[in-house]
């Protein structure tokens, strides 16, 4: 496991300007013991490496520091996985405190994070979609898009968006992962004009019912499954900020791994406990054959895999574009760089593209393609195989 830091400090402090301060800079708490080529941190050796790079800006010094454990794999719940992330994470914090930029070159944990955590979101998120759509099937029938889904709901834009899906799978697949919990969660009436009851003699409570704002989940959903409904809304609305952290690419900590698996083990039993209670419901069996010919799902381990293996080929290409600007990770421009300096032709860059649309088919729907194992199988080869042709390049030019 291993991370590789490119951190900027300027020439004109004290601590930094040379690699023998940098290394006093990093053990200046006496937290972390630096030899020539192990660092201990806790009463556990670590090897590292420190290289030192000049810019044309003469007043910043940029240092290459990487450090990593030499046991072959740790598991992600463990001791040792554990101190890791304090040594990354104190580590962070010391140098973040002296240098201007900071750059996350390579981060072994969060890959492995990222490939544990996708699959929970996942199958957490289409757990949710199975239930409310049996559910409402079974218990409120075939029209119960149109008489019992909030208007909010039936006007968002991922419902106008998404029109295709919505026809094909019905409107909860079309909804996008934070809309569920409105589906559940928002309260809305049978009728709104009150003052239709003006007038009338002897007005009862359901008279007055109709009028009354709830959610689904008050009328549907409260008998079957004994949560709080704020509890899971808000666990809910967490896993979608992480859900988007991984969806564009960005660093997941080991911290936030763990906040993800604990709230996946709250919700997850009780989105499971709900759909076996759904089993026992009297329904005829054209029904049933229709619900199982539109609820599909894919494997959540394929799709875990297929977005660490994307993340590797974009870091190595960020790190090999010397034209970005301010950071900004658009892999089809960077990809017309690396065209540019030849360690890809043009048929290489044609299939980053397919690469780039299949990821937006599965992270933000697309139904004119067709995601299935196979599939995902042959993009996951077609990235090794252009990931493998960039590094070998790369080796090329920097042996000439």
């Amino acid at each position: 496991m291993k991370t590789e830091l490119l951190v900027s400090i300027s020439k004109k402090g004290l601590l930094g300007t040379n690699e023998e301060a940098f290394k006093h800079l990093i053990m200046a708490s006496g937290r972390i013991k630096l030899a020539k080529k192990y660092l201990e941190f806790e009463n556990k050796k670590y090897v590292y490496s420190l290289e030192t790079y000049n810019t044309n800006n003469v007043d910043v010094i940029n240092y290459h520091f990487s450090f990593w454990t030499d046991e072959d794999k740790m598991e992600i719940e463990s001791e040792a996985t554990s101190l890791y992330s304090k040594l990354q994470d104190y580590i962070e914090c010391v140098l973040r405190q002296h240098s201007h930029h900071i750059e996350i070159l390579w981060d072994d944990l969060s890959y492995e994070c990222v490939q544990k955590a996708y699959p929970l979101i996942y199958t957490v998120e289409n757990k949710m979609r199975f239930l409310i759509t049996k559910f409402m099937l079974v218990n409120v029938g075939t029209k119960w898009e149109k008489e019992n889904m909030p208007l909010q709901i039936k006007n968002s834009n991922s419902v106008k968006r998404n029109e295709k899906n919505s026809d094909k799978f019905g409107i909860v697949y079309a909804l996008d992962f934070i809309e569920l919990s409105d589906v559940l969660f928002k309260e809305y009436s049978f009728k709104e004009n009150i003052k239709e009851l003006d007038g009338k003699d002897n007005i009862m409570s359901s008279d007055l019912e109709p009028y009354i704002p709830k959610s689904n989940w008050e009328r549907y959903f409260s008998s079957l499954i004994a949560n709080e409904s704020d509890s899971i809304k808000s666990k809910w609305n967490k896993l979608y900020d992480f859900r988007c952290t991984i969806a564009h690419n960005r660093r997941i900590k080991y911290n936030e791994y763990l906040a993800i698996k604990a709230m996946f083990d709250d919700i997850n039993p009780i989105l499971s406990s709900a759909i076996d209670k759904l089993s026992s419901i009297n329904m005829p069996e054209e029904d049933k054959e229709a619900i199982a010919e539109n609820i599909a799902s894919i494997k959540n381990e394929k799709i875990g895999r297929f977005i660490v293996e994307f993340r590797k080929l974009e870091e190595i290409i960020y790190v090999l574009d010397d034209k970005k600007t301010n950071n900004i990770r658009n892999l089809k421009m960077m990809g017309h760089h690396l065209q540019d300096e030849g360690l890809i032709n043009k048929d290489d860059y044609m299939l980053l593209y397919r690469i780039i649309h299949f990821r937006s088919a599965i992270i933000h729907g697309n139904s004119s393609i067709d995601i299935d194992d196979d599939k995902i199988d042959e993009i996951i080869s077609d990235i090794i195989q252009i990931r493998n042709k960039i590094e070998e390049k790369r080796g090329n030019n920097d042996t000439k």
